[in-house]
């Protein structure tokens, strides 16, 4: 039997494949009106790349003879510069801005740049894609609002404006960044001066001491001279003191009271007023070492040392060891180191790494003291671990409990079926909470107070509105 050669059967099959190829071009070529204004027979993919406008097939008698393509204008690009097209091929161009009119040439006209959008973060919290023009002009955007051209809302964290706490005294509402670059104390998104209740530093006032009256602290005022305060930021001028009355009971560096007139005892003592007795007085005594008895040999220490850190016996300030026989020394004991962990040692290797409990104590017995805990602080700028105190003192956050980390979602305002995230799922729910409808188990109508001010109005449904809208 004959047989037909491999070689021979795939120069045929291929030789179809071609023809059937070039058939099929042929087949999509038409009529195409470039960005020039000009007709030229193309495929529509390479026509629509170029850009162009495909009319049709020439197969199906479409033909350039037959076509007058629209003629070609000034083309204004987002960036100011200009190129010449016709209006489709203007229209579908990328950055484009404006097709300046069929015949216009890029000589006849002045293309202005357009500012590009950008993100835009408000007061509230929220980001919207704006121009740096329009987000300087809401009234809730701030002098840092805009983040960049063509940054998107994704790539920003919005913190909301909160008051600020300067070591003066004085208040300011701005961003927590900004707060915490000044080293002052942020109290929170959405809160304001008033409710902020500000330390106020201690100011100087009038004190009235003797029949005299001087500008002075309150502390030392009363504490020193045993004066009447004013109040701070009070003058002399202003307050008419009580005459002087007769010496007064004068406390001494080492706890002594004598009664000296305010003038003899100023320098030397705190003055506790005229005719103040030294029965009354309460003269505070001077801290003095004593004996202190730990593991069966006595020291001479202070108090809190011997008490608290050697876990000895204190027998008194001013007593000596050769007055005190110290019962004899046990096995070593419980020592708490600065971790929070605990060993058992003697009182030599335990007294200048830890706190020693005393002999024979066991560590079940010590109860050591533990480090503030650190967890996951939510706050308007996100997520950070940090003890209790620092998430309450300085961004006041709310705080997870220790040993949480920030893998775990913060809670979002806005989120009220508690499914991470902001959706048309919390609307219903959102609606419910305005009109305080009864809570369903796993949703958080708390959460419908989106600008945490303790209430739920317009301000809120317009945030929740924007999250939902993306914006």
């Amino acid at each position: 039997m004959f047989r037909t050669p491999v070689s021979y059967m795939a120069t045929v099959l291929t030789g179809i494949v071609l023809h059937a190829a070039s058939q099929e071009s042929l087949a999509q070529i038409g009529a195409c009106c470039g960005i020039d204004g000009f007709c030229n027979m193309r495929t529509q993919a390479v026509c629509e790349a170029q850009p162009g406008s495909y009319l049709g097939n020439f197969f199906l008698g479409v033909d350039c003879d037959d076509i007058i393509c629209s003629q070609p204008g000034a083309c204004c690009l987002l960036d100011g510069s200009c190129v010449l097209a016709t209006q489709f091929a203007c229209e579908n161009l990328p950055d484009v801005f404006e097709y300046q009119g069929n015949g216009t040439s890029c000589g006849d006209v002045i293309c202005t740049p357009m500012a590009s959008e950008g993100a835009c973060c408000l007061e509230t919290g929220v980001c919207i894609f704006v121009t740096e023009e329009d987000c300087a002009a809401n009234p809730l955007s701030y002098p840092t609002s805009f983040q960049g051209q063509d940054v998107n809302c994704a790539e920003v964290t919005c913190f909301r404006a909160g008051a600020c706490c300067m070591g003066d005294g004085s208040c300011e509402v701005m961003q927590a960044p900004d707060c915490f670059a000044l080293g002052a104390v942020y109290r929170g998104g959405g809160t304001t001066c008033a409710e902020a209740a500000c330390p106020q530093p201690a100011q100087e006032g009038a004190c009235c001491v003797s029949g005299e009256c001087r500008l002075e602290f309150e502390n030392f005022c009363v504490d020193v001279w045993g004066g009447e305060f004013q109040g701070g930021g009070t003058v002399c001028d202003d307050v008419v003191c009580p005459p002087a009355g007769g010496p007064g009971a004068c406390c001494l560096a080492d706890g002594s009271c004598e009664l000296r007139t305010f003038q003899d005892c100023e320098f030397q003592g705190l003055y506790r007023g005229d005719d103040t007795t030294c029965a009354e007085a309460a003269c505070p005594q001077p801290v003095q070492e004593g004996a202190c008895c730990v593991s069966g040999e006595c020291r001479l220490e202070f108090e809190n040392r011997c008490v608290d850190v050697l876990g000895g016996e204190f027998h008194g300030g001013n007593t000596v060891c050769a007055d005190v026989v110290c019962p004899p020394g046990g096995g070593p004991g419980a020592c708490c180191l600065g971790d929070g962990s605990c060993v058992i040692t003697i009182v030599e290797d335990c007294e200048f790494q830890g706190s020693y409990r005393g002999d024979d104590t066991t560590c079940e017995q010590a109860a050591c003291p533990q480090p503030p805990g650190e967890g996951a602080c939510c706050w308007d700028g996100g997520c950070l671990v940090e003890t209790l105190d620092f998430c309450n003192d300085r961004v006041a956050g709310n705080y997870l409990g220790d040993d949480t980390t920030c893998n775990v979602p913060c809670p979002q305002q806005g989120d009220l079926d508690d499914d991470g995230d902001v959706d048309l799922d919390d609307v219903p729910h959102f609606v419910d909470a305005l009109l305080q409808q009864p809570e369903p188990p796993g949703i958080k109508h708390d959460r419908a107070d989106m600008d945490l001010d303790g209430d739920r109005d317009g301000v809120d449904i317009w945030i929740f509105v924007q999250i939902i809208l993306g914006g």
